[in-house]
């Protein structure tokens, strides 16, 4: 079990890991394109859709990859199978935009399946191409974009500390002390290691005891001695008066 436990921590690292490093330079590469591209507005001229199609021959032992029509591709993965050809269609628009120095330029940008649909033939898009190489034209940033890659870098941040041995709890608390700031003597941390809590155990049965061996507070603290007798409210005065053995022990004195 513990070996097992170590290879899936060892995998979620190497996941996590990856995803981290990828997503991070996917972000920053996206982030240095708009802080650093010019913004255009370009005019779409033509939808282009251009499709790949992959399959393997009976007679080769790897996979071939040819790109043609959309329309011929559709037709050569329905006879075929999906199975057997796998299609990937591409999605572009012919633009032409003015940079700053007003020189026209016409590219090819490759849009998401969405965009290539909106955008209809004469609509005015806005660009961000590159000064150091107008031919390369993106899409702005958009925060459904961004938030992708950032998703994908904390995903990666995530896995990574799993591999580690660092489950959600200790990161919630550790997002939570962090935010709450340095503890204070009131809500410092209390220390749960096994010598603090068997001492803590110690002093509460020590208190226990004590509490137990101490008189009631009903309880005389002054015990009278077993030897000397206690009058009861309840006996009853002795009915010979003590002046009639002394008057008789006079009188008897007095005819002697």
């Amino acid at each position: 079990m513990g070996f097992m436990t170590s290879f899936a921590r060892g995998r979620l690292l190497v996941v996590g890991v990856i995803l981290t490093f990828a997503g991070g330079g996917v972000l920053k590469s996206t982030v240095s394109r708009q802080m650093n591209g010019v913004e255009a507005t370009a005019t779409v001229l033509e939808h282009i859709s251009e499709c790949n199609v992959e399959y393997r021959l009976v007679i080769a032992d790897h996979n071939t990859e040819q790109s043609m029509a959309c329309d011929a591709a559709t037709w050569f993965q329905n006879s075929m199978g999906s199975n057997k050809v796998t299609l990937v269609r591409n999605d572009f628009l012919r633009l032409r935009y003015a940079e700053a120095g007003g020189k026209t330029h016409e590219v090819k940008m490759a849009v998401d399946a969405a965009l290539a649909h909106d955008a209809k033939v004469g609509a005015a898009i806005p660009v961000i191409y590159d000064p150091n190489n107008p031919d390369i034209v993106r899409e702005p940033l958009t925060a459904s974009v961004l938030g992708v890659e950032v998703g994908i870098v904390l995903l990666g941040l995530y896995l990574t500390l799993l591999g580690l041995g660092i489950g959600p709890i200790r990161i919630m608390k550790a997002l939570m002390g962090s935010s709450r700031g340095a503890p204070t003597p009131a809500t410092a941390a209390v220390d749960w290691s096994e010598e603090a809590v068997g001492e803590r155990i110690r002093a509460a049965a020590a208190k226990a005891a004590g509490a137990r061996s101490s008189p009631a507070p009903w309880q005389s603290p002054i015990a009278a001695p077993m030897d000397t007798p206690v009058a009861s409210p309840w006996s009853r005065p002795s009915a010979e008066p003590q002046f009639g053995r002394a008057s008789a022990s006079s009188f008897g004195k007095r005819r002697a």
